[in-house]
């Protein structure tokens, strides 16, 4: 879906999206949600960080860590 970069974009909630979420569900998909781009910019800074100052062809294979907040209960 192409956008024009000068057209001022619309906010959308996720309540428009999801309008069959009942409040707890649409509660928790904001926090998942929030949590998400918390991971995405701590990535982000990683890679930044770190640009240029390793090779990795030759580095170690990359081992994923649990970035997810396991302690929510539902």
């Amino acid at each position: 879906m192409a956008t024009n970069p000068t057209e001022p974009q619309q906010e959308v909630s996720l309540r428009e999206l999801y309008p069959e979420l009942s409040e707890q569900e649409l509660k928790e998909a904001e926090m998942n949600l929030a949590r998400y781009f918390e991971i995405a910019l701590e990535i982000r800074g990683e890679r930044q960080a770190s640009a240029g100052a390793v090779d990795i062809a030759d580095a170690a294979p990359i081992i994923i860590e649990e970035r997810s907040n396991c302690s929510q209960t539902i």
